[in-house]
């Protein structure tokens, strides 16, 4: 096969590039303002983000935020205000929000209230021991019987409190999302030139998350502690405001530390997001360019990338733990210092007789168990905070006016005759305006006509099709369709009448069918099959299993180039458009079906305004009128003829070209077989001279340079090819291999796999996750233990100091009361630094394991063979939000969970063992309601084990179709679909929320009840402590050490039934991950086994058969046999969908054979080492992949050890690839970033960058194709 290079003109000393031109038109340099292609760009000068201008509007392209950015930018650091989080609540929500805060509230007072009966019967046993006469018995049955009211209250509406939250998040959640995407769909096409698709995906499936998680039942719980807070401050008013008064004097301390930490740990929130949107917009880019990647063997590059981000996010999460550990530690020692100072003064006013005993203890448990329990709310302030940073984006989003609103009813709907015109259009992208890409174009393309535009690569074609279809606004000029300026025209009733195909079809991860229907929703069947024999693509549809029912795949995976480019012809065709736009509509298809193709689509143009784009020049000859398109501006006009007569620039573009088929011809009829490379040598010889001698004959001038170029350009190519050894191409037939590669045949498809249920793994193993990190972890603990020793150590002092009350003497009661204020003072500086040390480090811990589990589920996702990526349920959106989902839940059963985990546990089994040593008898009637605590404790886990499996599935469904549609927001645009896939979207979140609904009401019963029944406990066990009391004389110290027992131990009881839903989250994704660890790949591409020779590049195909993992009974090869010599080229050729391919695939050992083999140098391809293979093999796709990265890193993206290979290297890659001199003429050069997917530069530019890549490797095997190529 012959490398296509394009004619490069001499360098000039200025470092611009020169071509001639016919007389009567302007000598223009190829300067860096029009070098590249028209399409969006995103500035960047030696790696530092430089602000760039759109719309009049400064935008700053980096991470920080500026006032300035009008809503470009999605990645500041701030946050909403607390009014501004709820801006998305319906009436409803309102609704249940006030009646969730009102029962919040009264579930909050509730808890005071019990305190009033506790000081009660506090001072009915003073009373006793003073010698008073009373029915203690009858007095405990009474406070036993309150405790059951305060418990059926608790019931009531602690259920309210957590059900109505929950409803009124989870519906919130369901309108941001839905808001969100869709503003996300109606954004201007500039917007997405400067926000990575990948981000705003990753951003709306995580960020919408943390807002609901904000906004939801955390919100319930932190009323209900405000309210207790309030509620005993204002008991602790009546029963004692002095002391009171005392209490809440250092209250500011404590409030004063939660907001300036909750302002904090919201901008580190608003940090790590950041962080891990970058990663998760990398692990797309990956999962959706898999097969460049294990081509180019650069798992471990994507990887190291990907860890970057994760690394980011990971020190911003330990910066969160710190904070947080502070705030806490800070808030504990302060609460500490209140009881130190609360109990001395109480005791001081109990000694002046102002109190009693039991008011002390009112005043006291009122007043600092509602300020404890406000300080437990840590983790509710912080997910709040968290919510608020989260939120800022997303709202920020939804809010963006766009620049042209593509879902607006605004505009004028006027008939579309397709009389269009470019009236001295300027034009610059968003992201780039320095470089301008249009310069006074003007060209008028009459109502039924067709117009062809040609020229270089990157000189404005592509850019006249985007302002047609007003992705873009022109910045100076106008377009005018029928005489109206298009601004003036409704953008969707615009873009109905327009039909587009490119040269890099875009299909949905739908059936053939529903694809060819996007171009037209009301069409009907026999207009679906009419559109697709127009477009030739009826017969391969026929003859597959389901027909036009056959899904296509992600991106059309299932389907070849040629097929998939068929098909968005058919879906194009049948929208009959006024206008159609063919921007390289035949480029993936085979001659033989180009030919009917093209004729179809000759046919197609009749009667309706069509714009061709066309790097061959052959498809364009029956134009009604051509346009030559050079630095931004219309350089000749006019039809074939005329334009050939002219002997301009149209002219030298078809002498080029036809040089190059006639090349191709002569090999093709001179040789049927294989060919060395000295025969073509002398081939390529002799026929240059033939050509130079009829060219010469003119005597022109145009015509010498024209043979020198071509003398140049052969030259160019022969230093190419020899680089290779072996070249498998897929363009023109060289040998007779149709008759060998099979047809599809019509037999029936096999149901795709379904995902496997999840394995619940043992606790054992989720905790092996953590390993590095037990010494952590273990010292977290131990910390931990201490910080939960708190609730023991208050029972025992306060029963000390309530013993001292007992004493007759003032001064040895005030004495021992000083000690235990000291030793209350101890207690709470020891405790506040047991808890920084051991939130700092389960952050460490924690966010380590969330790094380690997201690059071992990349890694791990790398690894599988191709066909795991062709399943439907692998999708790219739903592996990203698994990737992100999956890792961060993990976190609910380990490390950060094990810090609050190890202290409620600590507290219960510390209070347990109090409250046996002091009585028995209590103890043994609270373990008595241990087992209804488990029941509602394993309903809330069971239920909630089904609701989160099944909701985590569906939204990964929706979040694959929100992937699909951001990624290909043009083509979305194009074909107006932007309602459909918002409409599917919306219907796929209505799964996951009614079955959240539904979770919502068992989370508020069991909360409910776990809140009731440790108040009947607590009944029970005064009632108990009341008979204790008259039969055995239990004293008034071990009863109150009891009792405070069992009250922690309920608070106990309480916080470790709330850890259960994200326990089972947590069982279950890390159920998903091991799974995803388990899997052993057919292909293993990390495997170290297998021969690593050199090879040759022999290549044989033996009796191959082969079927694709997703449809198992359609055969694509049978018993293919070839056998292809070291240092030969060979065309695979045949009809799309034949099998060509495929063959390609299995060189690359993407896929094993299913019968037969394939050998290289005569050795079995599976013996050799997978890593070592593909690095000896160069590949250029059809529709050739680039990742956002300078060209540079581009190039060397193939390379292992990219310091090995110089600079003349790379250039020298790019010379024999023809893109040399116009990396050159860029501002940054081979620093110039590619963007998405190569989205800022031409077709034919990515293809030669592509090629540059192959070449620079050195292969020994060289697949290639160059379709986009002009």
């Amino acid at each position: 096969m012959t490398e296509e290079n394009e004619n490069v003109p001499p360098d000039n000393t200025d470092g611009s590039v020169s071509i001639d031109v016919p007389d009567g038109y302007e000598n223009k340099a190829y300067t860096p303002e029009y070098i590249m292609e028209d399409v969006p760009r995103k500035t960047e000068v030696n790696g530092n983000n430089v602000a760039t201008e759109s719309n009049g509007k400064v935008i700053d392209d980096g991470a920080s935020s500026s006032s300035n950015n009008e809503g470009n930018d999605l990645r500041s650091q701030s946050v909403v205000s607390v009014s501004q989080l709820f801006r998305y609540a319906s009436t409803t929500d309102w609704v249940f929000m006030f009646f969730a805060s009102i029962s919040a509230c009264i579930n909050g007072v509730l808890q005071p209230v019990s305190f009033i009966i506790f000081g009660e019967l506090i001072n009915d046993f003073v009373d006793e021991d003073s010698g008073k006469t009373i029915d203690l018995n009858k007095e405990m049955e009474k406070f036993g019987i309150y405790y059951v009211y305060i418990g059926l209250g608790a019931i009531v509406f602690g259920y309210f409190q957590n059900m109505l939250w929950l409803r009124a998040s989870i519906n919130q959640a369901f309108r941001i999302r839905t808001l969100a995407f869709e503003s996300i769909l109606k954004q201007d096409i500039g917007f997405f030139d400067t926000n990575d698709a990948g981000e705003l995906s990753s951003r709306l499936a995580d960020g919408v998350t943390k807002v609901q998680n904000g906004i939801g039942d955390k919100i319930g719980s932190l009323q209900h502690a405000i309210a207790m807070l309030v509620g005993g401050i204002i008991i602790g008013f009546i029963y004692g405001w002095k002391l009171t008064l005392v209490i809440i004097a250092m209250s500011p301390l404590l409030f004063i530390g939660a907001f300036a930490t909750g302002k904090v740990i919201g901008m580190i929130t608003s940090q790590e997001q950041t962080s891990y949107a970058k990663a998760g917009s990398i692990a797309e880019e990956v999962l959706s360019s898999i097969r460049t990647v294990v081509a180019f063997g650069s798992e471990r590059k994507e990887i190291d990338r990907y860890r970057v981000n994760l690394k980011d996010a990971e020190k911003a999460g330990i910066r969160k733990g710190l904070s947080t550990g502070f705030a806490f530690a800070l808030f504990n020692s302060t609460l500490f210092g209140c009881m130190a100072l609360g109990f001395w003064y109480g005791g001081t006013l109990i000694g002046d007789g102002e109190i009693n005993a039991g008011d002390l203890l009112i005043v006291f448990f009122s007043v600092m168990i509602g300020a404890n329990q406000f300080g437990q709310v840590g983790p509710n302030i912080e997910a709040f905070s968290s919510a608020r940073g989260a939120a800022y984006t997303i709202f920020k989003l939804i809010e963006r006016k766009p620049v042209i609103d593509s879902l607006t009813d605004a505009g004028e709907k006027t008939k579309i005759e397709g009389d269009i015109k470019f009236v001295d259009c300027q034009f610059s992208y968003p992201s780039r305006p320095d470089i301008k890409i249009l310069r006074g174009l003007n060209l008028n393309i009459k109502p039924g006509t067709t117009c062809a535009l040609v020229g270089e690569s990157g000189c404005g074609k592509s850019t006249t099709v985007k302002l047609i279809q007003r992705f873009y606004d022109a910045a100076g000029g106008r377009v005018q369709i029928d005489g109206v300026d298009i601004k003036r025209i409704n953008v969707k009733h615009l873009r109905k009448h327009i039909g587009v195909v490119s040269q890099e079809p875009v299909l949905f991860d739908a059936s053939i069918k529903k694809n060819i229907l996007m171009g037209h929703p009301e069409a009907t069947e026999d207009m679906v099959i009419e559109a697709a024999k127009n477009a030739n693509a009826h017969d391969f549809i026929s003859k597959l299993p389901q027909g036009y029912d056959t899904n296509v795949g992600e991106g059309g995976a299932q389907l070849s180039g040629g097929q998939k480019q068929r098909i968005a012809i058919a879906r194009a065709l049948v929208r009959d458009p006024k206008i159609l736009l063919l921007d390289e509509a035949t480029s993936a298809l085979d001659t033989g079906s180009e030919a009917i193709v093209q004729a179809a689509l000759d046919k197609a143009s009749l009667g309706r305004t069509t714009v061709i784009i066309a790097h061959r020049l052959s498809t364009v000859k029956n134009a009604d009128s051509i346009a030559v398109v050079s630095a931004g501006q219309v350089s000749e006009l006019g039809s074939h003829k005329e334009l050939m007569d002219k002997r301009g620039e149209y002219f030298k573009l078809v002498m080029l070209q036809n040089f190059e088929e006639q090349e191709e011809e002569e090999l093709n009829s001179e040789l049927g077989s294989v060919i060395s490379e000295s025969e073509r040598e002398e081939i390529i010889a002799r026929k240059m001279m033939r050509s130079l001698s009829q060219l010469s004959n003119t005597g022109s001038e145009t015509d010498q340079q024209l043979v020198k170029e071509l003398i140049d350009r052969e030259i160019t190519h022969r230093k190419s090819i020899r680089r290779v050894k072996s070249t498998v191409g897929t363009q023109k037939q060289v040998s007779k291999l149709d008759r060998q590669l099979s047809q599809t045949k019509e037999v029936k498809e096999e149901e795709l796999p379904e995902d496997e249920p999840v394995q619940i793994p043992p606790i054992s193993r989720i905790l092996k996750l953590n390993a590095k990190e037990w010494p952590y972890i273990v010292t977290g603990i131990f910390f931990s233990a201490i910080a939960g020793t708190m609730p023991v150590l208050f029972a025992i002092i306060l029963a000390e100091i309530l013993q001292s009350f007992a004493e007759n003497d003032p001064q040895e009661m005030e004495k021992k009361m000083e000690f235990w204020a000291i030793m209350f003072m101890v207690i709470g500086l020891v405790i506040g630094v047991a808890f920084f040390i051991a939130q700092y480090l389960f952050a460490k811990a924690g966010e380590a394991l969330t790094t380690r589990l997201r690059e071992m589920a990349f890694t791990s996702l790398l690894r599988q063979e191709i066909g795991y990526f062709d399943l439907p349920q692998h999708s790219t959106g739903a592996l990203s939000a698994r990737l992100s989902a999956d890792a961060s839940a993990v976190q609910g059963a380990t490390s950060t969970r094990l810090n609050t985990l190890t202290q409620v546990v600590v507290t219960g089994l510390s209070s347990l063992i109090v409250a046996f040593a002091y009585s028995w008898q209590l103890s043994l009637l609270v373990l008595a309601f241990v087992p209804f605590i488990a029941m509602f404790g394993a309903i809330q886990t069971s239920l909630n084990t089904s609701f989160a499996g099944d909701a985590q599935k569906k939204l990964s469904q929706a979040g694959a179709i929100s992937t699909e549609a951001i990624m290909q927001i043009r083509t979305v645009a194009s074909l107006g679909k932007e309602d459909f896939f918002f409409d599917k979207y919306k219907s796929l979140l209505m799964g996951p929320t009614q079955g959240s609904r539904k979770g919502a009401h068992i989370y508020g019963i069991a909360y409910g009840f776990s809140i009731g029944v440790m108040l009947f406990s607590n009944g029970a066990c005064f009632r108990l402590g009341g008979y204790l009391a008259e039969r055995d004389g239990l004293s008034l110290s071990s009863i109150v050490k009891v009792i405070i027992g069992i009250q922690f131990g309920a608070m106990t009881a309480g916080q470790v039934a709330s850890f259960a839903p994200d326990y089972v989250k947590a069982k279950t994704a890390a159920g998903r991950i091991l799974a995803l660890f388990d899997r052993k790949p057919a292909i293993d591409s990390y495997s170290t086994e297998g021969i690593k020779n050199e090879i040759k590049g022999d290549i044989t195909f033996t009796d191959v058969e082969f079927t694709y993992p997703t449809r198992q009974n359609v055969p694509i090869l049978q018993k293919l046999n070839i056998k292809i010599p070291r240092g030969r080229t060979v065309a695979f050729v045949g009809a799309s969908g034949c099998g060509k391919s495929t063959s390609v695939s299995l060189l690359e050992r993407f896929y094993e054979v299913a019968g037969g083999e394939v050998l290289i140098d005569d050795i079995p391809i599976k013996d050799y080492n997978i890593r070592a293979l593909r690095s000896q093999i160069g590949i250029v796709q059809q529709e050739p992949v680039l990742f956002d990265r300078s060209i540079r890193d581009n190039i060397l993206y193939g390379i292992e050890d990219p310091s090995q290979i110089t600079q003349e290297q790379i250039e020298e890659a790019c010379r024999n690839s023809n893109i040399h001199h116009v990396i050159m003429n860029l501002p940054n050069g081979y620093d110039t970033k590619v963007g998405d997917k190569g989205t800022l530069i031409s077709g034919g530019q990515k293809q030669r960058i592509a090629i540059a890549r192959a070449l620079i490797r050195n292969p020994k095997i060289f697949d290639r194709r160059r379709r986009f190529l002009s």
